[in-house]
This record gives structure tokens, C-alpha cells and sequence, in this order.
């Protein structure tokens, strides 16, 4: 019901928007694939695809795994306010 009235009063704007988004789709695909033949690369070469897979998922793997160095702990450790020494004093 609420479907019939947001798109029955505009159905030709949506009729437009739809196919604009189906020219852009062809476009796109027809761009990508362009690209890929000037670039050396058939479409089909799985070997390619795989081994820059394998690649990503080894950087992947390198970026998301705990570091086993300890970090060097800071010269001075900060302390609460309350501990710290003043540098004045009440004479």
C-alpha cells in the first residue's frame, strides 16, 4: 500500500532512474573490460586473478597479526596528579 503511493504519482521518474542506472551498468562493464585488454590481461586469465589473491591475502595476514615486540616503556611514567612533586612550595 504505501509501495502504490510512492511510486504510482512519479512511475515515470523511476522509469528514468531505472534505466539511467542500466546505461551506467553497460558502461562500467564495457569500460572495465576495455581497460583490462589494453592493460595486456585477457578477461579470462585465472592464473593472474589467483596469484593477486594470494598476494592480498598475504598482506592481509601480515597487517592483522599481533606484533610479539614488547613496546619500550616511556623514560618517565606519568602519575596521578596527586603524586606528582610541585614546583613551588609554601614557605
Amino acid at each position: 500500500m504505501v509501495w502504490v503511493e510512492l511510486i504510482r504519482p512519479s512511475r515515470y521518474a523511476w522509469a528514468g532512474m531505472a534505466a539511467l542506472w542500466l546505461v551506467m551498468l553497460a558502461v562500467n562493464g564495457q569500460l572495465s573490460e576495455h581497460r583490462m585488454i589494453e592493460a595486456g590481461a585477457s578477461p579470462s586469465s585465472t592464473q593472474d586473478m589467483i596469484q593477486a589473491w594470494e598476494e592480498q591475502n598475504r598482506v592481509l595476514a601480515e597487517l592483522t597479526q599481533p606484533t610479539l615486540a614488547v613496546p619500550a616503556t616511556p623514560a618517565i611514567l606519568p602519575r596521578p596528579r596527586s603524586e606528582r612533586e610541585r614546583d613551588w612550595k609554601i614557605v
